[in-house]
C-alpha cells in the first residue's frame, strides 16, 4: 500500500517531492527489515524508468539482496525532519525532544512498546463541530495524521511525515491506519469514534471523496472482522447515493437477509425493489430477473407491476398492467392508477394500435 501511495509522487516531475517520496520508503525499509525485500523489485524497476538515483536506497537495496542486516540509523529520516517545517516535525513514532533514529536499539525498543493515546484520537475525531465542506476536509486531514502517528504498526507511523505534506496519502492509510488503532481503544473511545462516523455520514455537506472514503473504511473493517456498529441500512443508502453501486448491494443483500430471519425489520416488498434496481444498475440483469422469480415462489409479498418494467420485462408488465386495469371497476380509477404505465409498456412493446387506444381513452378522459 505505501508503494501505491509513493508511487504517483515519484512520477511527478517534482525532484524535489520525489526525493521525499524515496526518503520514506528508506525509512519504512528500516521498520520492516527484511520484510521490505519483496518491494524491492518493483521500487528498483520505478526508479529506473524515471532515471532516479538514491544512494541510501542503493544500500538498503544490496544488503537485503545479499541477505545483510540494515546499518541502525537512517538519514533519509534525518533529512525529512530537517525539511519539514517547524509545526510538524513532530516524530509520528514518537513525541519525545530526541530523534528516535539516533539511536537503533532505543527506537526498536520504542516501536515494539507503543501504545494508542485514546485522548488524541478522540480529540482528533471530534466531529460535532463540523458543518461546511471546508470543516470536514480538515477533520479528515486531522484524523488521517493522528490515526497514522497513533497507530501500533511502526510501517503506518512512519508515513504520518509525508501524509503531513500530502494529505491525500492520509486518505489513501485512512482504514489502515484506523483498523490498526480501533482494537487498542477502550470501549468508550470506540463509541465516541462511531458516532463522530456517524456524524459524517448524516452530513448534508460532507465531499464525496470523502464520504467515499468513509464507506470503504466501513468495508475495509468488515473484511477484518471487525464491522462498525452502524446500521447497515444507512451504510446501503448512503453507497447508493455515491452510486457505488456494488457496496449498496452488498448491504442491502444483508437487509434482505436480515428481514427473511426476522432479526432485521424490513420490509422485503420495499427491499426486493431495491434489489432488483441494484442490479439493474449493475447490468446485472439475470440477478435481477432471480429476485423477482424468487418473491413469487418464496415471500407473501404482492407483486409490483413496476417490477416487470424495470427489468425492461415489457411483455410481462403490459400483460400485469392489463390484469390490473380489468380489475378495477371505475374508469376513472383505471385511467388513474394503470394508463399511463399501459401507454409506456405498450410504447416499449411496439404495440403501437394498443398504445393508439390507451392515448384516446386518456384523451377521453
Amino acid at each position: 500500500m505505501m508503494l501505491q501511495t509513493c508511487k504517483p509522487v515519484i512520477c511527478r516531475k517534482n525532484d524535489e517531492l520525489r526525493k521525499d517520496a524515496v526518503d520514506a520508503l528508506c525509512c519504512l525499509a528500516h521498520a520492516l527489515g527484511e520484510d521490505f525485500t519483496i518491494f524491492i523489485p518493483s521500487i528498483h524497476k520505478l526508479l529506473l524508468k524515471h532515471r532516479l538515483q538514491h544512494k541510501e536506497f542503493e544500500e538498503i537495496e544490496g544488503r537485503l539482496r545479499r541477505r545483510e542486516p540494515l546499518i541502525l540509523g537512517s538519514t533519509a529520516a534525518q533529512r525529512l525532519s530537517r525539511r519539514l517545517p517547524v509545526e510538524v516535525i513532530s516524530d509520528p513514532l514518537n513525541d519525545m525532544e530526541n530523534d528516535p533514529y539516533d539511536d537503533g536499539v532505543d527506537m526498536q525498543r520504542h516501536l515494539s512498546g507503543h501504545q494508542v493515546n485514546d485522548s488524541q484520537l478522540r480529540t482528533a475525531g471530534e466531529a460535532s463541530q463540523r458543518s461546511t465542506k471546508e470543516d470536514w476536509a480538515e477533520w479528515m486531514r486531522h484524523l488521517s495524521i493522528e490515526l497514522l502517528k497513533e497507530s501500533p504498526s511502526p510501517a503506518l507511523r512512519t508515513c504520518a511525515r509525508l501524509a503531513q505534506l500530502q494529505p491525500f496519502i492520509g486518505r489513501e492509510l485512512f482504514a489502515a491506519g484506523f483498523v490498526s488503532c480501533w482494537a487498542q481503544l477502550n470501549e468508550a473511545s470506540q463509541k465516541h469514534l462511531v458516532r463522530s462516523l456517524e456524524m459524517a455520514f448524516s452530513s448534508q455537506n460532507i465531499p464525496p471523496e470523502i464520504l467515499a472514503t468513509l464507506l470503504n473504511l466501513a468495508e475495509f473493517m468488515e473484511h477484518d472482522e471487525k464491522p462498525l456498529p452502524i446500521d447497515i441500512r444507512l451504510l446501503g443508502a448512503l453507497a447508493d447515493k455515491c452510486h457505488a453501486f456494488a457496496k449498496a448491494l452488498h448491504y442491502k443483500e444483508m437487509e434482505f437477509e436480515g428481514s427473511l430471519s426476522k432479526k432485521m425489520d424490513a420490509n422485503p416488498v420495499a427491499v426486493v425493489e431495491a434489489l432488483i434496481h441494484i442490479n439493474n444498475q449493475l447490468h446485472q440483469h439475470e440477478a435481477a430477473v432471480g429476485i423477482l422469480t424468487y418473491a413469487q415462489q418464496n415471500l407473501d409479498v404482492q407483486l409490483k407491476e413496476s417490477w416487470y418494467e424495470k427489468l425492461q420485462r415489457w411483455d410481462d408488465a403490459l400483460k400485469a398492467y392489463t390484469v390490473k386495469a380489468s380489475q378495477v371497476s371505475s374508469p376513472h380509477l383505471v385511467l388513474e392508477a394503470t394508463l399511463g404505465w399501459l401507454i409506456r409498456a405498450a410504447w416499449n412493446m411496439g404495440e403501437w394500435d394498443q398504445m393508439a387506444e390507451y392515448v384516446s381513452r386518456l384523451d377521453d378522459g
